[in-house]
């Protein structure tokens, strides 16, 4: 189990919020989720990263839902208090807000 911002998750939604998910600079609660190649294609992994992290942020009391489709990513707005902790996340370690 590792720590984001408070919140205890596992090691794996830890990596996949680490390595494929971008925090918008523009707009609250909304954040981009990219695909990586992978066995049947980078939308499919984007997907699958999608139900591992709105799994983890409706257990913890948020909503998830799916805006669009960005090529092989997806811009999905989660809400608090999982937003803010991811949020939180982005602004205190290394990694960079992103477009």
């Amino acid at each position: 189990m590792k720590n984001l911002a408070g919140l205890e998750v596992s090691n794996l939604i830890f990596e996949t919020i680490e390595k494929r998910v971008e925090v918008s600079r523009t707009e609250p609660y909304v954040f981009i989720i990219h695909g990586v190649n992978a066995v049947g294609g980078k939308l499919k992994s984007a997907y699958s990263a999608l139900k591992k992290i709105e799994k983890w942020a409706v257990a913890n009391g948020a909503e998830v839902n799916l805006i669009e489709e960005i090529d092989y990513s997806l811009k999905v707005e989660i809400t608090d208090p999982v937003a803010a902790r991811i949020e939180s996340h982005y602004s205190v370690s290394d990694l960079k807000y992103r477009t």
